[in-house]
């Protein structure tokens, strides 16, 4: 009987962890990460989409593939030099996060390559808590990660990268294209900020478990 209570102490244990690590992996951002609203026809403003910025929505007919998710997506005007879209972003000092989207160059002339920078910070302008640069194509520079993407396509998998805040509530992510002199443009889709639960939490199931065998084992002997 005591070894069956400890059992089922354990099955609820594991569902509580389980439920959290669930919990851990919504989605943090305040808004449409796949920009499926508002419906648009051709283009559109970001009005009603939770995000804000020179940046349009698109349909997905820019592309010759279909678009990760849904059927329209984010499109950075490369007709506004350093244009940027943001989103609000709850995050908790000390956390760790995992930024994740996709990314598109488009198949028209609007789709030459371009680099982009990706930001989580306090407002416009401010210091980054996390940030990263990338080439829709590629460039000659170390420190810019190469996307190599065909014009008319979206990246096969969704480009992530980690961060941990030091800040609570830095607010928006920002996605910011890099000096363009008025060409190309950068499309995004699926965005999603997730926080990273804590290996702790495993460990600790891990010896919980190890000690249920353990006592297992000694109420049969």
């Amino acid at each position: 009987m005591t070894r069956t209570i400890t059992i089922f102490a354990a099955l609820l244990t594991l569902s509580a962890l389980a439920s959290q690590a669930r919990a851990n992996l919504i989605n943090l951002i305040n808004g449409a990460a796949g920009f499926e609203t508002p419906d648009v026809v051709g283009a559109g403003a970001l009005t009603g989409s939770g995000w804000a910025g020179t940046s349009i929505i698109i349909e997905g007919g820019f592309f010759s593939e279909p678009v990760p998710e849904g059927e329209q997506v984010l499109s950075n005007s490369g007709f506004a030099t350093n244009a940027l879209s943001s989103s609000s972003v709850p995050v908790i000092a000390g956390d760790k996060y995992r930024i994740s989207f996709f990314v598109g160059r488009r198949s028209d002339g609007s789709g030459a390559a371009t680099e982009f920078d990706v930001l989580l910070q306090g407002s416009v302008g401010s210091v980054s808590v996390a940030s990263q640069r990338f080439q829709t194509a590629t460039d000659s520079d170390p420190t810019t990660i190469d996307l190599n993407l065909a014009q008319g396509s979206f990246s096969d998998n969704p480009i992530t990268f980690d961060f941990t805040v030091s800040t609570d509530n830095p607010g928006h992510l920002l996605f910011a294209l890099v000096d363009l002199g008025g060409v190309g443009e950068a499309s995004f889709d699926a965005i999603s900020i997730v926080a990273i639960p804590e290996p702790s939490t495993g460990l600790l199931l891990g010896f919980g478990l190890f000690g249920l065998v353990g006592r297992g084992r000694r109420l049969r002997g």
